[in-house]
């Protein structure tokens, strides 16, 4: 029987659903040992706010075939993101480079002292999204906003690692050698 981050799942078309975005990823990321994701950021998948609005918006889920219509995830957690207290890691699946699953922590946005929730991204290193989970409520839908707030995660670092601040640069002040 198919479990959700550790929960039995009794509804036979939920386990089927949850079955099939498995069979697509070759393994389960909630029976993954932590020493097995990769943490650093350079190794996160290229995520611009266009894949994001993409996934969200645009997209229809390839296990329901519903349209996803999340634009008001996508948009409140950009506002929020600051205080959600996103963690993230990945691990790479098959034996190609080029398609990862993304995992994380991320805490409720309305009940601050229960447990942080495990979503996951299922993600090519391009950016595009294939499939999505959360143990919410609403994350067999694969659009909740600790889905959302993940994917701006992964945004913001790549957005981030690219500017470089002044003290994270060789000083340009040395002493020239002409003046030693």
């Amino acid at each position: 029987m198919a479990t959700q981050a550790g929960v039995v799942i009794a509804d036979p078309v939920v386990r089927k659903r949850y079955d099939d975005k498995i069979a697509c990823i070759g393994v389960d990321p909630y029976k993954i040992k932590s020493e097995e994701w990769i943490k650093e950021v350079e190794e996160y998948p290229l995520m611009a706010d266009g894949d994001i609005f993409n996934y969200l918006v645009l997209e229809t889920s390839a296990h329901t075939q519903k349209s996803f219509k999340g634009l008001q995830e996508s948009w409140g957690v950009q506002l929020s993101l600051q205080w959600l207290g996103v963690e993230c890691w990945r691990l790479q699946t098959q034996a190609t480079n080029a398609v990862v699953v993304v995992a994380g922590k991320v805490n409720h946005s309305q009940q601050l002292s229960n447990k942080a929730l495990s979503p996951y991204i299922h993600v090519e290193m391009d950016g595009r999204v294939k499939s999505a989970h959360c143990d919410c409520m609403a994350g067999l839908d694969e659009s909740c906003t600790h889905v959302a707030s993940l994917l701006f995660y992964i945004e913001a670092c790549h957005r981030l690692a690219e500017r470089v601040t002044i003290t994270g640069k060789p000083t340009d002040w040395a002493a020239q050698p002409s003046l030693q």
